[in-house]
């Protein structure tokens, strides 16, 4: 075979791999911004449907319990020490969801903290950068969205925690209805 031959071989085969790899990133994009994008939306859906029951149910001591029962009556494992927030993870997504259950439950503790009730889960999910950036978040580094009001007048005091420790406070004062 001749240089130049093996020269327009290598060049025939650096384009087909090079247009190759252009349609499999267009697929890939394709996948992101359809199905993937759809089925990360379905699931924050699901996952902010947990939070509000778990919101609902967590000092329901009747509810829990009703809760473990069912757990029970399906089989499912938990023991005392294992969280709420798990305890509904697995009772929606089934036992089988295995390593999952860990982390929707910690976006679910994650966000029963932090998100403001008018940020929607999809955008608290991922602003936060996806459901395993939030897996990953150490309880030490929640930090704790406390929103106490008070009125003087027209005045509204809101006292927000958004520190790393509980013991770090601000307080902030607005006027008028921002």
């Amino acid at each position: 075979m001749t240089s130049t031959m093996k020269s327009n071989n290598e060049t025939n085969a650096a384009a087909a791999v090079d247009e190759r790899i252009e349609e499999l990133k267009a697929a890939r994009v394709a996948w992101e911004e359809g199905t993937y994008k759809k089925s990360n939306e379905e699931l924050y859906k699901l996952l902010d449907d947990c939070l509000a029951f778990y919101l609902d149910i967590r000092s329901k001591t009747n509810k829990c319990k009703a809760l473990n029962a069912l757990l029970k009556a399906r089989d499912t494992s938990f023991n005392e020490g294992t969280s709420l927030q798990t305890r509904i993870v697995r009772a929606v997504f089934g036992a089988e969801c295995g390593k999952r259950a860990y982390a929707y439950a910690r976006v679910i503790t994650v966000s029963a903290v932090e998100k403001r009730p008018e940020v929607a889960m999809y955008d608290f999910i991922t602003q936060r950068g996806g459901v395993e950036e939030i897996r990953r978040t150490k309880s030490n580094e929640l930090r704790l969205n406390l929103v106490f009001w008070g009125f003087e007048g027209w005045r509204r005091i809101w006292l927000v925690c958004c520190c790393k420790t509980s013991a770090q406070l601000k307080e902030i004062h607005h006027h008028g209805y921002e």
